[in-house]
């Protein structure tokens, strides 16, 4: 009697709640769709990054641009060494900022092969771009996203008008955002994978490296690291941790956060020690520029700042209206309607602010820092669109989304950074390329007005002795003579005086010739 019933009851079971898989197959060729988007996008960022190659590296913050070449160059020129020289201060000419990692490379491939040096330094700083995808999939798989699914924040990354720009610059940028990373990415896998230890030494070793390159960049990823390693202790109710998991927590924390911080901490105090031989370079050592980094307290509770830096977020996404139309339209009605992934956008929002609020100064004057956190930004707009794509009724809305959010990125390249990357900045290449004609090798060029922006001595490939600009230097007659006497035993070349400085021809003729200096030609520039 059981038999039949039970019969019957799969006879006469509704084929509308019976498994169909076809339904299912026909999702899993929808999210497929996925691949040929990020093909698309990979081979668009190959193609816009490659604008404007073989122009000179002074379409944006030419200053940094210049000053990281001008390293390079003299890398390439001598052997390599820790006390590298950036000579536009006077001797002694090291005056070390960040551990040299990115110009060691740049430098090893132009020696070896015989490279362009500008176009190595964009090859190398795209390639560390490129890489960063590497370690961004693998954090996507500790926040439990599918790995068809995340090439659709890879996707983004390839088109961020901001990072296609900024990836091409002879710049040590990427190197330091892909570095601390692949620091994290390494420190939460092996968090889950204890007995991969040498998930462990790899997580300290791009962590060490990671700091001496960019500590500005590493610092968010290591608050980030050390809250995951003491998560347990987080967690309310608050519980009576036991002594044996608090050290070995402790201990996990001192080697994971602990070890890049005191080998950078110990790579600025070498630095500083070079920078105070230097008559200038003792106004650029660490302590010096604390307040210059940090920026002050008005600063960080300052609505003025906040909106600069807010208004630089469309750049990571499309144009201006394209981007705060969709974040006012789109997001809410999004976070509102997909709350599988809220907590883990609203995450990645906050750490995308974190940076400026710690390095506000420098946040607001060099919008390339965005380099640093526009990813968790980027991150954050992806997984909003995971969300979607992971709720088979929404699937094709999400590819449809998606969709428009490549091409919004496409767009924006195309109206925003693409033409700063064809147009060729070099109208000052004539007055290098005389310099450089009409000055011996071995000449060193004092330049006044100028800042310090090595732009003309780089090209022209001299050493120089630029008299800085920036008042917040505070530098007194004393410190201009002291650096021109630094001089005194080198070869001078010529003056330039650059018109409006704070230094007038007058007091500068007068100083040099206080220390003995006898240049050949003084050159008044009106701009």
């Amino acid at each position: 009697m059981d038999k039949p019933r039970r019969h019957k009851e799969r006879i006469n079971t509704p084929p509308l709640i019976m498994a169909d898989p076809s339904r299912k197959d026909s999702f899993q060729r929808i999210y497929w769709l996925l691949v040929p988007f990020f093909c698309i996008s990979l081979g668009y960022y190959l193609w816009a990054v490659s604008a404007g190659w073989n122009n000179t590296i002074t379409d944006s913050h030419a200053f940094r641009q210049t000053q990281t070449a001008i390293t390079t160059y003299y890398m390439v020129k001598q052997p390599f060494k820790l006390a590298y020289e950036t000579p536009v201060l006077g001797p002694p000419w090291s005056i070390p900022m960040e551990f040299p990692l990115y110009q060691w490379i740049v430098a090893t491939l132009v020696k070896t092969f015989g490279f362009a040096l500008d176009q190595t330094g964009r090859f190398v700083s795209a390639c560390f771009y490129l890489l960063t995808l590497i370690p961004v999939y693998f954090l996507l798989g500790t926040l439990r996203v599918r790995p068809i699914h995340r090439l659709a924040v890879l996707s983004l990354l390839l088109v961020s008008p901001f990072y296609i720009f900024w990836s091409r610059t002879f710049m040590i940028e990427t190197c330091g955002l892909f570095l601390s990373t692949a620091y994290l990415a390494c420190t939460l896998r092996w968090l889950e994978k204890r007995n991969l230890k040498w998930l462990l030494v790899l997580s300290v070793f791009c962590g060490t490296l990671g700091a001496l390159v960019k500590i500005t960049t590493f610092l968010p990823f290591a608050l980030l690291a050390g809250l995951f390693v003491i998560r347990d202790y987080l967690s309310f109710p608050l519980r009576m941790p036991n002594a044996k998991k608090l050290f070995i927590s402790v201990i996990t924390a001192s080697i994971i956060v602990g070890i890049p911080f005191l080998t950078a901490i110990a790579w600025a105090k070498y630095a500083d020690s070079l920078k105070e031989m230097n008559a200038l370079g003792r106004f650029l050592t660490s302590k010096s520029l604390d307040a210059w980094n940090f920026g002050t307290f008005e600063q960080k509770t300052s609505a003025q700042v906040w909106w600069t830096i807010i208004e630089r977020i469309p750049e990571l996404f499309s144009t201006r209206m394209v981007f705060w139309v969709f974040a006012c339209l789109a997001i809410p009605a999004l976070l509102a309607t997909y709350h599988r992934r809220w907590k883990q956008t609203f995450a990645c929002c906050l750490l995308f602010f974190l940076a400026p609020a710690i390095m506000t100064n420098l946040h607001f004057v060099h919008n390339y820092y965005m380099v640093a956190n526009g990813a968790f930004l980027i991150m954050a707009v992806g997984l909003l669109l995971i969300a979607i794509l992971e709720r088979p009724k929404s699937a094709i809305f999400g590819i449809v989304l998606f969709g428009i959010v490549i091409s919004g990125g496409i767009i924006g390249n195309q109206t925003t950074f693409l033409p700063v990357q064809r147009k060729n900045a070099n109208n000052f290449m004539p007055l290098a390329i005389q310099i450089r004609d009409k000055t011996p090798p071995d000449a060193v060029n004092i330049y006044v007005g100028f800042d310090w922006d090595p732009m003309i001595p780089y090209y022209s490939e001299r050493r120089s002795l630029m008299i800085p600009e920036w008042a917040a230097l505070n530098l007194g007659v004393q410190d201009v003579r002291n650096a021109l006497l630094s001089v005194k035993n080198e070869r001078i070349g010529s003056v330039f005086i650059s018109r409006p400085s704070r230094w007038s021809k007058d007091i500068i003729m007068d100083l040099m010739k206080e220390v003995g200096l006898h240049p050949g030609q003084v050159y008044l520039f009106n701009p």
